[in-house]
Order: C-alpha cells, then sequence, then structure tokens
C-alpha cells in the first residue's frame, strides 16, 4: 500500500485519501455479484421525509485497548463496501419512488483514514460526529479511526435512510470480522451479501391471521403532548451529551431488574417519564408520552438472512403525570402498559401504517407527511423518542487481539420542538445520551434532564423490596 502523506493541523494529523488496497478487476468481480437498484424500504422513505426535524445521523465512539494493523483495517473497510449491497449506494428519489443505485464513483468515495491525534481527542471526535452526511451525494456510512498515544478510537456515523442501530451493530461485526480474517489470510475473499429485501413485508408475510387482526383492531394514532421548553427552530449548530453510570450502579439496576423481573427499558422509560413531566411542566393527571423504537427483526424467523437494512418501529406508551408519585408506583404502571403492547405485537402498529402510507407513490406520501409534520410543529407538541440500543457486550465486536473497552451512541440530531435520548448499555454500563442544535435548546436544559434521567434511575435502584 502506498505510504500517505500527512500535514499538521491543530495538534491532529490529517492523511490523505487511502490509496485503493486491491485490484480493480479483483473489486469488479465482487460488484457484479450485487444488483445495481434496488427499492428503497417503507422505513428508508419515512426516515428521508423525516430529516427536517431529525437529521437521521446515527453515530458510534468505541474506544479499543490497542492500535489496528493500518493497512489490514483499510483492506477490511474497502472489502465492507462489496460486502452488503445498501453501503456502496446512493439514495435516489423520483416522483414516483424511491429507491438505491450502486455507485459507479465507489472507489473514490471510499476512505479509512487514521488520523493522529496529539492533544484534544474530544474535540477531534466532535468535529467528525458533528459534521453532517448526506446519503443522496455521499456513502451512506463513514469509518474514521483517531490514533491517540495508548490506543485506537474507532468512530463513525451512517444515514438513518440506509441503516438502524441494529445495522450498525451489524456493520460492526462484519468489520470485526473481516479485519479478523484478513489478519490471519491477507488474500482472505468473503461471500457476498446480495439480498436486497428492506421492505416491510417480510415481516408481515410471516405473522399468523390472529396476529394481524391483533395489530388492526388496536391500530390508533398517537396524539403528541407538550415539547420541553425551547428557543427556536433553527437548526445550525449540533452538539451533544452523555452521562455515564458506573458498572457499580449499573449493576444495582441491572440486580433490581432480574429481582422484579423488570426489563432495564421499562426502567428508562419510568424515569424518562417523570423527567419529561417535570421539566415540561405538565400539570399532575396529564398524560406523558415516550415513544420507544422498536426492532422488528424479532418478528422474522430464527434463521432468517437480512441485508442490512432499516427494520426499526415505534410504540406509544402513555402514564397519568403524577409528581409525588413514588417511583415504585409509577415501575408498576409502566411495565403493564409495555407488557399489554408486547402481547398485542410491539410495534406492528405504526409499520403497518408506513406499509400502508408507501404503497402511494413517493410524492403522494411525503405530502401527506409533510403536512402532518408542519402542523405538529405549529402545535408545539412532540413524541419524545427514546431509542435504547440495549446489551453490547465486547466479545461481539472482537477485532482479533483487540479489546473494545468502552463504546458510546450519539443519537440523531434533534431540531425543537423535536426531542429524543439514546440509551446503551455495553460492558455492565449505561450511557445515556441527546444530540442536538444549540439554536433549539439550551445547553444546561439537556444536562439538566440527563442528570434527573440518570438520578431516576439510581432512585430506583435504591428501592427494597
Amino acid at each position: 500500500m502506498k505510504k500517505e502523506r500527512v500535514q499538521e493541523q491543530n495538534g491532529v494529523s490529517k492523511p490523505t485519501r487511502s490509496a485503493v488496497p486491491f485490484e480493480p478487476t479483483f473489486l469488479a468481480k465482487l460488484e457484479s455479484k450485487l444488483p445495481r437498484e434496488f427499492d428503497a424500504g417503507e422505513i428508508d422513505q419515512l426516515t428521508h421525509i423525516f430529516q427536517n426535524t431529525i437529521d437521521q445521523q446515527l453515530n458510534g465512539i468505541l474506544h479499543f485497548d490497542g492500535f489496528f494493523d493500518k493497512e489490514i483495517m483499510q483492506k477490511a473497510v474497502f472489502l465492507s463496501y462489496y460486502m452488503e449491497s445498501i453501503l456502496g449506494s446512493r439514495f435516489i428519489v423520483t416522483p414516483k419512488k424511491a429507491f438505491w443505485r450502486r455507485r459507479e464513483d465507489l472507489l473514490t468515495q471510499i476512505s479509512c483514514e487514521f488520523i493522529q491525534v496529539e492533544d484534544d481527542v474530544e474535540r477531534a471526535i466532535f468535529r467528525f460526529i458533528t459534521s453532517p452526511i448526506d446519503p443522496r451525494k455521499e456513502l451512506p456510512l463513514k469509518v474514521v479511526f483517531f490514533r491517540t498515544k495508548t490506543n485506537d478510537i474507532l468512530c463513525l456515523k451512517a444515514s438513518h435512510e440506509a441503516l438502524d442501530g441494529t445495522a450498525v451493530k451489524e456493520y460492526l461485526k462484519l468489520l470485526s470480522f473481516l479485519y479478523s480474517k484478513l489478519k490471519e489470510d491477507p488474500f482472505y475473499c468473503p461471500p457476498v451479501n446480495g439480498a436486497t429485501n428492506r421492505s416491510l413485508k417480510q415481516i408481515f408475510q410471516n405473522l399468523s391471521l390472529l396476529q394481524r387482526l391483533g395489530v388492526l383492531l388496536h391500530l390508533r394514532a398517537g396524539k403528541a403532548v407538550n415539547s420541553l421548553p425551547w428557543k427556536t427552530q433553527k437548526a445550525q449548530n449540533r452538539r451533544y451529551e452523555i452521562i455515564l453510570f458506573t458498572r457499580e450502579q449499573f449493576r444495582k439496576i441491572k440486580a433490581l431488574s432480574k429481582k422484579m423481573r423488570i426489563s432495564i427499558t421499562d426502567f428508562i422509560i419510568t424515569a424518562f417519564h417523570r423527567v419529561i413531566g417535570r421539566l415540561a411542566y405538565f400539570s399532575p393527571g396529564k398524560k406523558v408520552l415516550s415513544t420507544i423504537t422498536v426492532n422488528l427483526r424479532v418478528y422474522l424467523p430464527e434463521n432468517a438472512t437480512t441485508p442490512l437494512c432499516n427494520l426499526t418501529s415505534s410504540a406509544n406508551v402513555y402514564s397519568r403525570y403524577r409528581p409525588d408519585e413514588r417511583i415504585e408506583k409509577t415501575i408498576v404502571k409502566i411495565t403493564k402498559a409495555m407488557r399489554k403492547k408486547k402481547k398485542r405485537g410491539i410495534g406492528l402498529g405504526s409499520a403497518l401504517f408506513c406499509k400502508w402510507l408507501f404503497k402511494l407513490k413517493f410524492k403522494k406520501a411525503e405530502k401527506i407527511l409533510e403536512k402532518r409534520i408542519a402542523n405538529q410543529l405549529q402545535s408545539n407538541s412532540t413524541f419524545p423518542v427514546i431509542t435504547n440500543v440495549g446489551l453490547t457486550n465486547p466479545s461481539d465486536f472482537a477485532f482479533s487481539n483487540l479489546t473494545l473497552k468502552d463504546a458510546y451512541i450519539i443519537p440523531p440530531f434533534i431540531k425543537a420542538p423535536v426531542f429524543m435520548m439514546g440509551a446503551l448499555t455495553f460492558d455492565e454500563k449505561l450511557s445515556f445520551s441527546i444530540g442536538y442544535f444549540e439554536e433549539s435548546y439550551d445547553s444546561s436544559l439537556i444536562r439538566a434532564f440527563l442528570e434527573q434521567m440518570k438520578e431516576e434511575m439510581l432512585s430506583l435502584a435504591a428501592i427494597s423490596l
């Protein structure tokens, strides 16, 4: 591989674009196994339309305990764009439909930068995470490695129009697999996944008649609630905040969860409702709402093989705001509501609406949604979102001899009155994060929200049964 020229700028070494680490004929052979065009899924189209309120960018920060072999990793990254159709494609919209098309200029677009950081690591990561990605012009996923004096940090950003949180985790598993295999055999050639089915049809065709009837019977539109205090609806400067729990704190929460037979997700929803009610100044007895993301892959057969895609839906969970209510009582109500939703098929209602909507021509569906979005923005109401990536183990990301030490997610950046919080459990640690535009929300409010979330979670852990 050609050696890169490096320029120093503000304590950060910035490399030029990586040389292509494979013969063009080899890559052309892999490309020939992939479809040139394929339909966008219903969730792809939905997230594209909603980018006026949320920037639809998923972000990950992964700290490892040592250094990668740069040449092997660059090979792995290049190869990954030929393993899955979506990674080397561009999002295209026409009045009739939206679809993905493999890029003819893919080789000039792929990059795998290793950037030497001498001093302010957090600032370097911040600059990368807060720069937007546009899948209509760029690749839908970008990976960068920040090399410090002690270890490498893998940072990625992905367009939600292409991938959901589960798909991002699957991509990281793919990358770790490729890296490990190439370390063993530099000439390793993996099988290509040419699958392109991104449609919600694959979910509903696996449901029983009884399940389908249940979804129809309980299909109803959610009702938005008061938003948190906000400043403007401008969206220019991205910011994010992360709050962490120690292992000891999380183990206490986990122990109580096991003892009460209540999920960590239900704990998070309980805390979220109490903090939303408090900071959005809900009057006692008023309905509080959280919209939780749901991984629809749970409805697929156990051995189903899907491409990296969007198969995330949502479900609305309501409770009454009772400022003086003991948290033990709130958690019981939330758990009861969640169990009822799971029994009926959680997330299937909004998925069915999405499936029906995009039977229309794309422009028609877009007009319907844009009208709903405009009405919501004018009403100063919102559907506060919790996106919980769930348990992530270091062993899932075994990059040869390297160990993943810490992992964080930054959810899409939000514009008022939309509100979203991300949660990640990793290696018996828990973190909450919020990405936002500083023109929309006061940073002190965002920090207060996360601090109060932590306080509520720790008060749950202190419950004596």
